[in-house]
Formats: structure tokens, C-alpha cells, sequence
């Protein structure tokens, strides 16, 4: 196995009505059967993820995803083509990774599928937020789209989020991080949540700096 591959070995022993349970499904959806074990591994992490983090142990940060902000106050100097890059390059190495586009321009969604000016659809980061911080929220795993980028998912940005940062700064007011509060739900689905800020520094983009644990602030494109 070469320095670079992302994957692991491991040797254990599997009961044979299982390894022909798994043989079965392998020739019946065609799927490579390490998938299938990466698969069923990922639904232990889930079922079990949440006891791991309450016991406090040592060891349990990689259970948690790390959540990453891409912030300038210019603009040109490579914030979006940066988080594109490690998006992109963490999901070839089978992270699952959560873009966030925190820029109305919307050009990491334009980047990831989703056109400012053609994608108009309900699935975007103003509804989310405002879904945040309505009375009866949805799940916010309901605002996340797909891309055709393998492990990395969007929660897409246009023109529309502008009326909602008066909303946000409201929520300040009252003690609420819709950021925070957005990382903290999806949290466990992803390895990586990485946002793409809008060239500027001002108390809304300072939510999403208090909402992240780095900061990385491009200098030159």
C-alpha cells in the first residue's frame, strides 16, 4: 500500500454466514465488498459516536468534525478557490466534508453546482438560518445538497442571504449563534465543515470566527 493512500489495513475474523451474507450483497449491487465494510463501519461510528463523546475519554476529538473558516477582508485573494481546493481534496481522501457558502456572491456554489443566478431553489444558507431560529425548526440536515464532488455536500448562497443578516445580528442580541447552533447539529455527519466568508470583517463574519476552530485568512491569490 503506497505512503499516500488515504486507507488502512486491519485483519480480523468474520463468521462465514456473514462473509457470505456480505459475498451476496457485493455480486447483487455490484459494490466492491471494502465498501460495504466501510459502510457498515460508518453506521457503528453513528450509532456509538454519541456515548464515545459523553464519556470524555481521551482520544474523542476525532469523533467531532473540524470546522474551518476561510476569512479576509479583501477580496481576490483566493477564499473561495482555497476551501474549493481542500473540499475537494479531503473528499478524494474519504473525509466527508460540509461546504458552507457564507458569501451572497455565491460563487463556491456556483463552483459545486448550484449557479446564483439558476439554482432558486428553497435549499440555501438563508433558509437554514432563518429556519435556525424559527419556532418550529426542521432538521438542518434538510438544508444540505449534494455535489457531484465525491464526499462533499453544500449548503449553497445567493443574493437572497442579504436580508438575512439584520436577523442574525438580532439573534446576538439574544445570546444565539446560528452558526454555532448549525455546526453544532450536523457536527457528527461530517469530518470537515469549512466555510467560505465574504470579503469582509464585521460583526456578522465575526459570528462565524467565534463559531469555528481555525481561521485561515489567504493573503495573496
Amino acid at each position: 500500500m503506497s505512503r499516500n493512500n488515504p486507507r488502512t489495513r486491519f485483519s480480523t475474523s468474520v463468521s462465514k454466514v456473514l462473509y457470505e451474507k456480505l459475498d451476496r450483497i457485493a455480486e447483487v449491487t455490484g459494490t466492491q465488498k471494502t465498501a460495504l465494510v466501510d459502510e457498515a463501519l460508518e453506521l457503528l461510528v453513528q450509532k456509538y459516536r454519541g456515548r464515545v463523546l459523553a464519556s470524555g475519554g481521551e482520544g474523542v476529538s476525532i469523533f467531532m468534525a473540524k470546522t474551518i473558516a476561510f476569512c479576509s477582508h479583501k477580496g481576490g485573494v483566493g477564499k473561495t478557490t482555497s476551501a474549493a481546493a481542500f473540499a475537494d481534496l479531503l473528499g478524494r481522501r474519504d473525509y466527508k466534508v460540509l461546504l458552507i457558502d457564507a458569501d451572497p456572491q455565491g460563487n463556491l456554489s456556483k463552483r459545486f453546482g448550484y449557479h446564483p443566478k439558476e439554482y432558486r431553489g428553497a435549499i440555501q444558507l438563508s433558509a437554514a438560518v432563518l429556519n435556525i431560529l424559527s419556532d418550529d425548526p426542521k432538521p438542518l440536515r434538510d438544508f444540505v445538497l449534494a455535489t457531484q464532488n465525491k464526499n462533499v455536500d453544500i449548503i449553497p448562497n445567493d443574493d437572497r442571504y442579504t436580508a438575512t443578516t439584520k436577523t442574525l445580528l438580532e439573534a446576538v442580541m439574544l445570546g444565539i449563534n446560528a452558526y454555532k447552533v448549525l455546526i453544532q447539529e450536523l457536527d457528527g455527519l461530517y469530518d470537515y465543515i469549512i466555510f467560505d466568508c465574504r470579503p469582509a470583517v464585521d460583526n456578522e463574519i465575526a459570528q462565524i470566527m467565534r463559531a469555528v476552530q481555525y481561521l485561515m485568512i489567504p493573503v495573496n491569490a
